[in-house]
């Protein structure tokens, strides 16, 4: 093996380990949210029945215990690079995908906790307070596009690009899936057109192209 072939194996290493890293951040992420809504879902129930056991007890150490080690797991992976060896704009970059994913985690907390305990409060379609619905909006229409300005002014043009390669797949997507699920739905064939099911199935497909092509 050639010097130059020792050193072309070594980026393609190198790359593969980054997209399986950016793989397993977004399932983390995905998995995370989801046992927070049942922490919180879960706790709120026991507290509304007043059915505290010890069975309950167990089962709400065991979800706390998983969250604490996919948390320390997923900060492990985002520190897995040395801060020394990225460039300025990455480390911000960087910086801000872990602000605007606490932000997501609290906003989830916080629908949770002022929706009342069913389990899926954070996925329904019912009704919610206008309590909930204040702290949401100021959540995705405030916070979140002050986010996204600031990380526009920040990244370099490698994750722009790689960015706007995850949008224009997912928004394909979107005008693919949603009018087949509102026809197939008007004829019997699937449940009832859930927007939000479709927004999740989007931004999931968008976050791991974004990734894939980040660091491939």
């Amino acid at each position: 093996m050639t010097v130059n072939d020792s050193s072309n194996y070594t980026i393609e290493d190198s790359n593969q380990s980054n997209i399986r890293r950016a793989i397993t951040l977004l399932l983390g992420g995905v998995m995370l949210i989801f046992l927070v809504g049942v922490l919180f879902g879960f706790g709120a129930k026991i507290l509304e029945d007043q059915n505290f056991s010890l069975t309950s007890g167990l089962i709400l150490t065991g979800i706390v215990v998983a969250i604490a080690a996919g948390a320390t797991f997923m900060w492990k992976q985002l520190k897995a690079r040395p801060a020394a060896q990225m460039a300025n704009s990455e480390r911000k970059s960087r910086n801000i995908y872990i602000a605007s994913m606490a932000m997501g985690a609290a906003l989830g907390i916080y629908i949770m906790a002022t929706s009342g305990p069913d389990f899926d409060t954070i996925f329904s379609n019912g009704p919610i307070s206008a309590t909930t619905a204040i702290g949401a909006l100021i959540g995705w229409l405030v916070l979140m596009p002050a986010i996204t300005v600031l990380w526009w002014r920040t990244t370099d043009e490698h994750e722009l690009k790689a960015y706007s390669d995850g949008a224009l797949f997912a928004f394909h997507l979107y005008i693919f899936v949603a009018p087949s699920w509102w026809m197939m739905a008007r004829a019997g064939w699937l449940p009832q057109h859930d927007p939000m099911i479709v927004f999740a199935i989007v931004m999931i497909v968008w976050s791991a192209v974004w990734l894939i092509r980040k660091y491939r």
